[in-house]
């Protein structure tokens, strides 16, 4: 059986003591010339004399001294060198240290600031969900009320619902008109409420008119971009004076005695509404529709109507415009004891004024009809005595002889003047004895409808 020797490795050894070997051979290597001497010394005997390598003694010793010098001086440099490296590297590695607490610090400084936020967000949103909770009990407390038997609760509970609108648009506004608007709709279709409130709205349909409608201290409504729907509703009395009533559809509603005075209309549809005794007096009417409605006993004196039309075989019986502006507005159908007394039509910018269907007994005294299209309407008994027409097309009427007759031109059909004047009312003469001849010119392109 081999044995095995177990020698230690000489690199690893020579590494690991490399400063201790190197200080022994420098050692040596110093005191060797004195070797000879120190071995005397320490035998007490003489065994040989100071080892100069064949000098003499002084040329010996000087350059030795300074060669050793000379080494001891490098070595002191290398120290100071590896003694400053050495600090230099303790203070890079206490630097990084530092840095490294640093960022240790700013990490779980922001993890405590990621935490804390993640606390006030979950805070908030427990807050935000309790409001909403609170809300939504108000909401549903609001319409459970408006369920309730007690006129007095229902009136509670529309403002419930009102105020929470205004508190909160973006989640309530539209749900809450719509609720109200349905709550008005379902109250007066019901028989014993329309034979009971004839004349005057019950308190909570005056309430809830004036919630959707009323500006308040502002310039318009809360609800004033919300489409309200009071489709065949029973409003019979209602007050509107001096409201803001925009985008609402009235259709087949019954408006008997309704007060619209000094109020703005904008974005009104009437389609098939009826109106007996109301009133437009002193209000703005911009954008409204009466189709195929039904109009008696209705006053809009001193108001402007833009862009209205009443179409559609609309019917208006005793309906009065004195002194009012009329701009872009078209009448298809039925006019019967209506006067246009004083009114001023088509400012300059606005659509013509359209007439076509029959007209009995209307009366355009002292009028301003400035581009008004009478073409192809009847006329039974109409009095335009005293006013002003302009470039007013009377063609397929009774009318359009007499035009002939006044204008003495056998062609023209229209009242004008001269396109290089300014245009200038004409006078309707009360017979064609009084005709004043006019220069006829090519009148202004008018909006003509066609025969229905």
């Amino acid at each position: 059986m081999k044995l095995k020797l177990h020698i230690p490795k000489i690199k690893p050894f020579l590494l690991k003591h490399k400063w201790l070997i190197t200080f022994f051979l420098i050692v040596i290597t110093i005191s060797y010339p004195f070797l000879l001497l120190f071995l005397n010394w320490l035998t007490g005997k003489s065994i040989g004399e100071l080892y100069t390598f064949g000098l003499s003694l002084k040329d010996f010793l000087t350059p030795w001294i300074a060669f050793w010098a000379l080494i001891g001086a490098a070595i002191n440099v290398w120290f100071m060198q590896r003694r400053v490296s050495l600090m230099e590297k303790q203070r890079t590695d206490q630097q990084i240290r530092w840095e490294k607490q640093d960022i240790e610090q700013e990490k779980s400084r922001l993890e405590q600031q990621s935490q804390f936020k993640e606390q006030i967000e979950n805070q908030n949103t427990q807050i935000q969900i309790q409001q909403k909770q609170r809300r939504d009990a108000r909401f549903s407390s609001g319409v459970e009320l408006l369920g309730n038997p007690n006129e007095s609760a229902r009136i509670g509970g529309a403002y419930n619902l009102y105020f929470l609108a205004s508190e909160f648009p973006d989640d309530y506004l539209n749900p809450v008109c719509e609720i109200l608007c349905a709550h008005v709709r379902t109250i007066t279709s019901d028989k014993a409420y329309q034979e009971t409130f004839t004349s005057k709205p019950s308190n909570e349909i005056q309430t809830i008119v004036n919630l959707l409608f009323d500006k308040g201290s502002k310039e318009e409504t809360i609800f004033n971009d919300c489409t309200k729907n009071l489709a065949s509703t029973f409003l019979c009395g209602s007050n509107f004076n001096r409201k803001i009533i925009s985008n609402v559809l009235f259709f087949d509603a019954l408006l008997n005695s309704v007060d619209f005075s000094e109020s703005r209309l904008k974005n009104i549809k009437f389609n098939y509404a009826t109106f007996i005794h109301t009133t437009f007096n002193v209000s703005q009417l911009n954008n409204v529709r009466f189709s195929s409605s039904i109009l008696n006993n209705v006053m809009f004196n001193d108001s402007e109507l833009i862009n209205v039309e009443f179409t559609n075989q609309v019917s208006l019986s005793n309906v009065t415009f004195i002194d009012s502006k009329l701009n872009g507005t078209v009448f298809y159908g039925k006019l019967e004891n209506v006067s246009f007394m004083g009114v001023k039509f088509n400012n300059i910018g606005h659509d013509d004024v359209c007439f076509m269907g029959v007209l009995s007994n209307v009366d355009f005294r002292k009028a301003h009809l400035e581009y008004v299209d009478f073409s192809y309407s009847v006329f039974e008994n109409v009095d335009f005595s005293g006013s002003l027409l302009n470039c007013t097309d009377f063609t397929g009427t009774l009318l359009e002889k007499h035009i002939h007759t006044v204008t003495n031109k056998g062609r023209s059909l229209v009242l004008t003047k001269p396109q290089k004047e300014e245009p200038k009312s004409v006078p309707f003469p009360d017979s064609e004895q009084n005709a004043t001849p006019i220069p006829e010119t090519k009148p202004k392109n008018i909006r003509k409808p066609k025969p229905q």
